[in-house]
């Protein structure tokens, strides 16, 4: 390890040093190496009877699932181990005592780190390559597949990043890439969700390496440069959390923006339905695809509206834990820590609006505005308990779960449950239960109601509960504030 070449980054050539250096990462690969070239032959020995072009096109395809599952998950479990390991000899900590800046240490961890993983990603590409000439997939496509996973794979690791670094024990992907994995294919079909989590460019760059992609290469540079653009947002949050572990990755204003990229990634992607159907990625879905289907874009608007109120928790979170600060004197951190915590919910509601109305083919605006109520009122609840666990310095994220699940979740499941009970009671013969004032009582009902045509029920009991809780809320909040200002006002003789 003392033959080691010198690195410009420093964080970078530790990661490295505690990888074995370069000579352990060329043994690693080209036992690899070796690996991939026995398991050829050894399988071609075993499918002598098929062609070699259609072997070799069938190795590429596993090949390529390979390439994918080594950049995303190897990648984002070497982050994980790296930032654990810091984290358990304190490493981390002499990190944050040193000149480094916070790109610095954030790049080295993500390169660094990787080191070895990208090393055997080479080995994969150059076997890949002179596997494919025997082939019928064009050398070309597989390795612009290969580049364009090099930039999917960042926004990953970034992630991780920073769900970690500013923990005392680092959050594993592992659950994460498990949910990614089983709503893969849903989550093609809910633009915002699709181009936000790198779903899009995953598929885009996986199926070009296996010169199956219908996407011209126009189209598929958007979700491509879309998720580069969420990999710096990822690092520069990584890069604040690595300075400030008592702070937000985003302050106030920076996760009102998370919302609003939101909003914005599915508004546009609504806007590009009918081209993406038009171009081929609803071969995805084959005759079964929803993109033509009427239901669709109501369906999708409804879900991007459930998401955004969950994406929402984050500004409410920045704007609780500022106010809380400001009310013990603590001077500003970040832009917005001023901004009152009391405008966040209706802010966020606001933006819901004015991104996703404008789809509406026929709006009623006495349903939007009580739907609306509803949301403000259930995000300003959040807020209040939000400051209050803040105030008293706990962690509040399981008991918002709670909230969440209780007054949120279940008023809709136990609504389509009683239904089904009616509808097998009475025998008759329906597929779906039709949603009652039971799922008013929550905002996802409420949202449900104004985006979906055949959902309809009386709104007035649920979004009367709905604003009381509000206005509890808000006097709880207001308690709780001033009682934190009186708490730390100066004593006066």
């Amino acid at each position: 390890m003392a033959d080691l070449p010198y690195t410009p980054n420093p964080v970078w050539w530790v990661q490295l040093r505690l990888l074995g250096g370069w000579t352990r990462l060329l043994s690693i690969s080209a036992i690899y190496l070796a690996l991939l070239i026995a398991a050829a032959v050894g399988f071609r020995y075993l499918a002598r009877g098929i062609s070699i072009s259609a072997y070799c096109d069938a190795a590429i395809q596993i090949l390529a699932f390979v390439q994918t599952l080594l950049i995303v998950i190897g990648g984002c479990n070497a982050v994980y181990r790296a930032l654990s390991r810091d984290v358990t000899t304190n490493m981390l900590e002499s990190h944050r005592l040193t000149p480094l800046s916070g790109a610095s240490v954030v790049l080295g961890y993500l390169v660094g780190s990787n080191a070895q993983v990208l090393s055997l990603y080479a080995v994969g590409v150059v076997v890949g390559t002179v596997v494919i000439r025997w082939g019928t997939i064009g050398v070309a496509s597989w390795i612009v597949g290969n580049i364009e996973m090099l930039f999917v794979a960042p926004m990953a690791w970034a992630a991780t990043l920073v769900l970690g670094i500013g923990r005392r024990k680092p959050t594993s992907p592992g659950a994460f890439l498990f949910v990614m994995v089983i709503l893969g294919t849903p989550l093609l079909f809910i633009p915002g969700a699709g181009l936000l989590s790198g779903i899009y460019a995953g598929y885009i760059a996986a199926t070009t390496m296996t010169g199956t992609s219908g996407v011209p290469f126009a189209i598929g540079v958007i979700p491509l440069c879309v998720t580069a653009g969420m990999s710096v947002i990822w690092g520069r949050g990584a890069m604040r959390k690595f300075r400030r572990p008592d702070l937000p990755a985003f302050g106030p204003i920076r996760a009102a923006g998370l919302l609003v990229i939101w909003l914005a990634a599915a508004s546009f992607g609504l806007m590009l339905v009918e081209e993406v159907e038009q171009r081929g990625i609803t071969g995805l879905g084959g005759a079964g695809s929803p993109f033509g289907d009427e239901s669709y874009v109501p369906g999708c608007l409804t879900a991007t509206a459930i998401v955004a109120m969950l994406v929402a928790l984050f500004p409410l979170y920045a704007s609780a834990l500022a106010s809380v600060r400001a009310g013990r004197g603590v001077a500003p951190q970040r832009p917005g820590d001023r901004l009152a915590a009391r405008g966040q919910p209706l802010f966020c509601v606001a933006l819901i609006v004015v991104f996703l109305v404008p789809h509406l083919e026929s709006a009623r605006w006495d349903v939007i505005a009580g739907a609306s109520a509803g949301a403000w009122a259930s995000l300003l609840v959040v807020e209040a308990v939000l400051i209050v666990w803040c105030s008293h310095n706990r962690k509040s994220g399981r008991m918002i779960g709670i909230y969440i699940v209780l007054l949120w979740v279940a008023p809709p499941l136990l609504d389509v449950a009683y239904g089904e009970w009616v509808i097998a009671q009475s025998g008759a013969h329906r597929s779906l239960a039709t949603p009652t004032m039971i799922s008013g009582m929550s905002p996802f009902g409420g949202l449900a109601r104004v985006f979906l045509e055949d959902v309809k029920f009386n709104m007035v009991p649920g979004v009367a509960f709905q604003v009381a809780s509000g206005v509890a809320g808000w006097v709880l909040l207001r308690r709780a504030l001033r009682r934190i200002r009186r708490n730390n006002a100066p004593e006066t003789i």
